[in-house]
């Protein structure tokens, strides 16, 4: 008969660690702990009080380095953080044995919240020293992450106003009915759920009434709102984000709550070139290779493209399409042409409409058809007029017209065969045609040079949502409040570009 050992599985046992043997010398948590000594933490230290008697705290260079190591193994949970902090080799060890508990985190983030966000722009800074980062080419795009928020309760004014009227009669009815219960405890818990239903629909009706630029609001979560995704909406934030293609590393950040992106182009080139210069001007050990007067070329996708922008922009070197040419420019199969006014020596002087009698219209320049709309009546003559509406895109646009209609008047006697109206070319400055810089914008973009130098948005930035968001869960919002949200959203990106200052991999385990 076969003999086993016997193991007793209830017997306590201890085991030591010895934490240099576990890890070896390849495991990734020594180019963390190396990135993480590397930065400052004695603006934490303004928080303390330091007094001799009492528990000393736990240092905050050690707090922060288990908040961003467990982001990077992809738990952004701080309960979880907690009992990973007992049983996660690599966190005992930053943690030096000591274990968190949930509500020491909630107070230590919301004591340091400033402090822990001053730590992104401390990332910039070695990585741009290690020579990673050189400025050269910058993605700029905003990603929705869902809220910590119901989709049931948010609404217009008049929806929550409806609810509040059918939740005083339901309060009555349920009121009555419970009356004649004899368990008093279980009845009080029913009040207060009730209580607290009217009054926050009481605070987003007074919210909505005060704030008339909210068309609809969150009833636990005001900051919060619609944002399209995929073709749907979902409850949340808008993250923004700009970065650094040689690196791949966050250059700056932020969390909006504006479900578009155009109103944060302009916002988001100015917080990314503060971060540079603050970057270029104060760091003390840049490498002689980084050229700190050279303009960064900044690439932006069809969310961020109008008029205003593009114009408000055009000294920066810019690549931003429109959205009726985006799809063409991603494919490589862009062929419209600019305008004739915005070609450099152009010669046309003036614009044919050539009559065809076959169909009773005018074929302009540009192709396009103007077709008889209606009779004019002057003092002395009678006139047909034709029209088209296609003008929006035609490349005579400014030298025919401004907009995006064109109507000619014709006497009827000349409505011949091979008839032929000659109008002469409007004056239009160059800066006054309707769409003058989206025009500009999409000859620029019609360069070969330009499409290779596009084709480095998607794999930056795109690559960088889908790490935090796909690889690292981070696809949603924990904590309520747009201040809070921002705190979020900044560790995650300050443990992403640790990640790559420390060449961190999931693979190395």
């Amino acid at each position: 008969m076969a003999k086993y050992k016997h193991i007793e599985t209830d017997q306590l046992r201890m085991y030591p660690l010895n934490f240099d043997e576990l890890f070896g010398e390849e495991h990734p948590i020594h180019n963390f702990k190396n990135v993480m000594s590397s930065l400052d933490f004695s603006e934490f230290n303004g928080n303390y009080k330091n007094e001799i008697v009492g528990r000393p705290a736990l240092e905050p260079k050690r707090v922060m380095s288990a908040i961003f190591y467990s982001i990077l193994l992809g738990n952004i949970s701080m309960r979880e953080l907690c009992r990973l902090s007992k049983v996660r080799a690599e966190l005992i060890f930053l943690l030096g044995g000591e274990e968190l508990d949930h509500s020491f985190l909630s107070r230590f983030r919301k004591l340091h919240i400033k402090e822990i966000q001053n730590l992104f722009i401390q990332t910039v800074f070695l990585g741009t020293e290690s020579g990673m980062i050189d400025f050269e080419t910058i993605s700029i795009d905003g990603t929705k992450i869902k809220a910590n928020a119901n989709r049931s309760d948010i609404g217009k004014l008049e929806d929550f106003e409806d609810r509040y009227k059918k939740l005083k009669a339901l309060s009555k009815r349920k009121l009555k009915e419970w009356s004649k219960e004899t368990d008093s405890e279980k009845i009080d818990k029913r009040k207060k759920k009730l209580e607290k239903k009217k009054a926050a629909l009481e605070e987003a009706i007074s919210f909505l009434k005060e704030n008339t630029d909210r068309n609809r609001v969150h009833l636990y979560e005001k900051d919060c709102g619609f944002q399209k995704k995929d073709g749907n909406f979902l409850v949340g934030y808008n993250a923004q984000g700009s970065v650094d293609y040689k690196s791949g590393m966050f250059l700056a950040q932020t969390v909006e709550r504006g479900p578009t992106d155009v109103i944060y182009s302009i916002p988001m080139i100015s917080l990314t070139e503060e971060n540079c210069k603050k970057v270029l001007n104060e760091s003390l050990n840049l490498p002689s290779t980084l050229d700190r007067l050279s303009q960064p070329v900044y690439l932006q996708d069809a969310g961020y493209a109008s008029e205003a922008n593009y114009r408000e922009l055009k000294d920066i070197d810019l690549y931003c399409p429109d959205v009726s040419i985006a799809k063409a420019l991603t494919k490589g199969t862009l062929v419209e042409n600019p305008p004739e006014k915005l070609l450099s020596g152009s010669k046309i002087k003036n614009i044919e409409f050539n009559y065809k009698t076959n169909s009773d219209t005018f074929l302009c320049s540009g192709k396009r058809r103007l077709r008889f709309t209606r009779i004019v009546q002057t003092k002395t003559q009678e006139y047909k007029e034709y029209r088209t509406g296609g003008c929006g895109t035609c490349r005579y646009r400014g030298l025919c017209t401004g907009s995006k209609s064109k109507s000619i008047l014709v006497r009827n006697e000349f409505l011949v065969s091979g008839y032929s109206k000659t109008c002469k070319v409007k004056e239009t400055p160059m800066e006054k045609i309707k769409s003058y810089y989206t025009w500009k914008m999409r000859e620029k973009l019609s360069t070969e040079s330009s499409k290779k130098i596009y084709s480095k948005r998607f794999s930056s930035i795109e690559g960088a949502f889908g790490v935090i968001k796909g690889v690292r869960k981070g696809y949603r919002f924990l904590l309520k409040g747009i201040h809070k949200v921002r705190l979020e959203w900044s560790e995650r990106c300050i443990a992403y570009n640790i990640g790559k200052l420390s060449h961190f991999s999931m693979n190395a385990f």
